[in-house]
């Protein structure tokens, strides 16, 4: 009896065996395709694609059939699409304005300023020259540490006398790179009231001060005597920095 149970025990553990063995073999038999990992469809990347597509075929609908709730069907992926793409840009605005969290030196930013103004990258496509330049010094003042700016900065950010940083600059005294034309008394006093200044003869797109960053004169006094008008209608906040060549007019 016990030699036949142990028979059994031991044809039992071998046809385990064997299957296991049958098993693997299969497994390995089986041609693997290694399939490309596709995006997530979470991504925005991806939400976009799906959103062009939807829009696109939506449209072909409404025009096949133009019929009042094709046309509402189109309205509506149409309007989602462009919010999409609203928050691209946002994304990649405030990721760009992240890299710029330690630029915390004058002098560094500056010349950040000048180069992200001339080659307008994709994230400015949204915003003029000057309203992209402005809201990068105003990302700028607001990450970095006030005690590790210049003095005459942090005047300017007090709150004794508010926000207006850079508001006119001794380089609207002189000759735009882009326009020979001189400015005029007119325009100089309506930048000193707006913050802007526009070249005469454009079609009214605002130059912001930093966009008329050539040609910065270091000396104040050279200036005033070349438009003596200026020394009489000075604001009382009065900066100069002559390293970097930043005149900061920030009236009460």
């Amino acid at each position: 009896m016990g030699t036949t149970c142990y028979g059994m025990c031991n044809a039992t553990i071998s046809l385990a065996g064997t299957l296991v063995e049958l098993l693997r073999l299969v497994y390995v038999s089986i041609p693997r395709i290694r399939s490309e990992v596709d995006a997530y469809p979470w991504t925005l990347d991806e939400r976009i694609l799906h959103a062009e597509r939807a829009a696109t075929q939506d449209g072909f609908v409404f025009q096949m059939d133009p019929t009042l709730d094709n046309l509402r069907r189109y309205q509506a992926s149409r309007d989602a699409l462009v919010n999409i793409q609203g928050c691209v840009m946002t994304n990649s605005w405030q990721k760009f304005t992240d890299r710029i969290n330690q630029q915390t030196n004058v002098g560094t930013m500056w010349k950040f300023i000048q180069r992200v103004t001339r080659l307008k990258p994709v994230t400015t496509l949204h915003h003029s020259s000057g309203e992209y330049a402005k809201g990068l010094i105003d990302e700028w003042s607001k990450q970095s540490r006030v005690e590790s700016l210049p003095e005459h900065v942090q005047a300017a950010q007090s709150p004794q006398t508010g926000r207006r940083i850079l508001r006119l600059m001794g380089v609207l005294l002189e000759q735009d790179n882009e326009d020979t034309t001189p400015f005029t008394e007119h325009e100089l006093r309506r930048a000193l009231a707006c913050g802007k200044a526009t070249a005469p003869g454009d079609d009214g797109i605002p130059y912001s001060v930093l966009r008329l960053h050539q040609k910065v004169s270091d000396n104040i006094t050279t200036s005033e005597r070349k438009y003596p008008f200026l020394a009489q209608r000075k604001p009382s906040g009065l900066i100069l920095s002559c390293k970097t060549s930043w005149i900061d007019y920030t009236s009460a």
